[in-house]
């Protein structure tokens, strides 16, 4: 691949951070970035939140012990609607933006990582990659591999919670690809 060095330009410096979408309306006002969301279906997120406590013997990701879950998924809606129109809206005022899709990273990473490398202008070493996903997975991972993490609310999901994402964001499910 043809990188920037390669072109002869100078050498850029990057820095890449996990952050709440919030914080890109700020830099982008101050330094020239890139954006990068990535968005998983939200049903997914849920249950490996779910497995993900159990793990851990804990309450995080606005679980209540005992509690109601209509509130925790509409929380969860809102505020994935308030991201992707945070996205949107930094997007439309100039800001370079690309949303990925996290199901697409785990079916098929070397492409995931063509794309990303192609719009970054570097080379993503997608044998390093694979190694740190190896280690945040045995640290992280709710399900038995990375692929069976996809479609999960599928297999696990009661059609009475399902229902409850159809109703509050059947939009944002069509518009990622995300079935019903």
């Amino acid at each position: 691949r043809r990188t920037r060095e390669a072109a002869g330009d100078p050498p850029a410096r990057y820095y890449a951070e996990k952050s709440e979408p919030r914080l890109a309306e700020t830099i982008s006002g101050l330094m020239d970035c890139r954006l990068i969301f990535v968005i998983r279906d939200p049903r997914d997120v849920l249950l490996s939140s779910k497995q993900f406590n159990q793990k851990r013997g804990d309450f995080k990701y606005g679980w209540q012990k005992d509690a109601d879950i209509a509130p925790l998924i509409r929380w969860q809606i809102e505020r994935i609607r308030g991201d992707v129109t945070r996205f949107d809206r930094l997007c439309e005022s100039g800001v370079s933006g690309r949303l990925l899709r996290y199901e697409d990273m785990i079916v098929a990473p070397e492409a995931f990582a063509g794309d990303l490398s192609d719009w970054l202008g570097i080379d993503l070493d997608l044998d390093a990659l694979a190694v740190e996903a190896r280690e945040h997975g045995a640290r992280h991972l709710t399900s038995k591999s990375p692929e069976a993490s996809t479609e999960r609310w599928r297999r696990e999901m009661t059609e009475d919670i399902s229902r409850l994402y159809i109703d509050g964001a059947s939009d944002l499910l069509d518009r990622f690809g995300y079935g019903k």
